[in-house]
């Protein structure tokens, strides 16, 4: 006889392959990554042969890891020590040789939130994203990492169909959130006319030409 939970056990280790990338390259944490996956598959492994395997295991597995590395994340906050400074964009000269890190944080802090119900990380991730590139209005990677968010929440409503995740090629444009689609439009153009080309500016490049068919443009 087969045991019961060797269903759900097959689906957890197949699935282990295709989601520490996800989870590694969204947080830059492999460590970290790998923690929060294995609890999600021994969440999994508990509550799956009770409940039944979910019909998107991929992403129940995804949703409770990054739970699980949230959570982590809030505990971390809550251990600084209390006299920690505030966050704040520095005004003088300072924030250069760190621009890296904080548009690094800014976007792993959107990737966190990405298959969550709650939007808390998201919005507040967009917030300094759109704060960053108001205090840079000269820096492009300030401006491509704001453009970059704004085309990705653009498309939210349109990402998951049915319970199943759409390519950004199949999506239903008109589904798309207008208004942050031309706000990104807007960003990038700012930075192109920069001409310092960067990682958040070329994904955002990317994104814009899937942009042009909220115009009714043909991508064949």
């Amino acid at each position: 006889m087969i045991p019961p939970w060797s269903g759900p056990e097959n689906v957890a280790r197949t699935s282990y392959s295709r989601l520490l990338p996800i989870l590694a390259s969204r947080s830059s944490d492999i460590a970290t990554s790998e923690d929060a996956l294995s609890y999600a598959f021994s969440k999994a492994l508990t509550r799956w042969p009770v409940e039944g395997i979910p019909d998107n295991p991929d992403a129940w597995l995804i949703r409770v890891a990054r739970n699980r590395m949230i959570d982590g994340q809030r505990r971390d906050a809550k251990l600084a020590p209390k006299d920690a400074m505030p966050f704040a964009i520095p005004k003088d000269g300072t924030l250069a040789p760190r621009l890296s890190s904080v548009t690094e944080a800014i976007y792993g802090a959107y990737a966190l939130d990405w298959l969550e119900t709650s939007d808390d990380l998201r919005i507040e991730a967009l917030f300094l994203a759109d704060v960053l590139s108001t205090q840079l209005p000269t820096n492009a990677e300030a401006l491509g990492l704001a453009a970059l968010l704004g085309f990705t929440a653009a498309h939210r409503e349109a990402r998951i169909s049915e319970g199943m995740f759409v390519p950004l090629d199949e999506q239903d444009p008109r589904k798309w959130n207008e208004r942050l689609v031309r706000g990104a439009q807007a960003l990038l153009q700012r930075a192109s006319s920069l001409k310092k080309m960067g990682r958040f500016q070329l994904e955002a490049a990317i994104q814009a030409v899937h942009a042009l068919r909220i115009d009714g443009h043909d991508m064949d």
